[in-house]
């Protein structure tokens, strides 16, 4: 009996042993992971900025408004470089880089800067950005301009007429006039007025004269109300030796069914008043005429008039409701001129 015990003991020993190997062979059959110290490198292609492969300097760097746009604006990206007259930076900026950056007022920083280029891509702006600031030591993109690419709606004759306080008379008088280059040819001079009035003005005086300089005619409107605030619009050509235009630090860009984008020069006189000095100037050129000299003021001003809206009484906000409104007198006359804004050299602001 006790051997037969023994026996089974010994055979039960003898599996459980066989089981124990079995599994130690099994779990060391399981490939055990490889350490690894480091991960394989990835190459990725840094992205090249378009403007390290431009020839520089250019005549012009940045966008101009789209022809034939369908859109009805567009925003255009400034970059600007700090402006430093001590060492005549402006002057380096155009020579080396882009030969018509202007030196300009920001009204929301309130200080000069240079603004090098502008874009109507935010992504070419910040690229273009960070080209000119490896080349200047700084530069930022500012608060994007909206530019109008279509006209406000033209007003009809009558509509302008009575907005205007004219009477039946003057609106005949204000039909043909004609201004005369120095070879004797005339061009007809369009009837530009307001048909906006700011509360309480009247038309207070009317004029369509000569020159004067034998450069044809010319018209005068001035409107007042009884505090004798006023503002003035008029035409003239420019003529030999004619000066620069009035110094405007600061300009507004606004839209009108006459010129489409019209800019706003004005000086605030201080902080306690709410009046400044508001200078609009826009030059105005048949188009036919492809003689640069012509249309220059100081070769003779031949081809070119302007208009010209001042006053020294208004508001920033009455003189920009009254410039918004500027219309044709007659809207369905055939014309074919093209305009530029006097008071900046800014090519966002080219001529339309």
């Amino acid at each position: 009996m006790k051997l037969n015990t023994l026996i089974i003991g010994l055979l039960i020993g003898f599996l459980v042993a066989c089981d124990r190997t079995q599994t130690n062979s099994k779990v060391q059959s399981i490939p055990q992971p490889q350490k690894i110290d480091q991960l394989p490198e990835t190459k990725t292609s840094q992205p090249t900025n378009p403007f390290d492969s431009v020839s520089f300097p250019q005549a012009s760097c940045g966008d101009k408004l789209p022809k034939n746009a369908k859109a009805d604006n567009f925003k255009f990206y400034p970059v600007f470089v700090n402006y430093d007259s001590k060492v005549q930076n402006l002057e380096i900026v155009k020579s080396k880089f882009c030969g018509d950056a202007i030196q300009k007022y920001r009204v929301e920083k309130g200080y000069e800067s240079i603004q090098v280029a502008s874009f109507t891509s935010e992504e070419r702006a910040n690229q273009f950005k960070q080209f000119i600031a490896t080349k200047l030591g700084g530069a930022e993109v500012g608060v994007p301009n909206v530019r109008a690419t279509k006209p406000k709606p033209q007003p009809t004759k009558d509509a302008v007429a009575k907005a205007a306080q004219l009477t039946p008379h003057q609106v005949e008088q204000l039909k043909n006039i004609l201004f005369k280059n120095t070879a004797g040819k005339p061009h007809k001079v369009e009837a530009i007025l307001p048909t906006y009035l700011p509360p309480g003005f009247k038309l207070d005086s009317f004029k369509v004269l000569s020159d004067g300089r034998n450069y044809g005619e010319k018209y005068e409107i001035t409107y007042k109300n009884a505090s004798n605030d006023s503002f003035k619009i008029n035409t003239s050509a420019p003529g030999p030796g004619a000066g620069p235009p009035p110094y405007a630090p600061k300009l507004k860009a606004v839209n009108s069914p006459a010129f489409s984008v019209v800019i706003i020069g004005y000086t605030e006189f201080d902080k306690t008043s709410d009046k400044s000095s508001i200078e609009v100037i826009i030059s105005a050129s048949p188009s036919e005429v492809s003689n640069i000299s012509e249309n220059t003021p100081s070769d003779g001003g031949s081809s070119t008039w302007t208009y010209h809206f001042h006053s020294d009484t208004l508001s920033l906000a009455e003189a920009t409701k009254i410039v918004e409104s500027l219309s044709y007198l007659y809207p369905d006359e055939p014309r074919n001129l093209r305009f530029s804004n006097d008071l900046s050299n800014d090519p966002e602001w080219a001529p339309q």
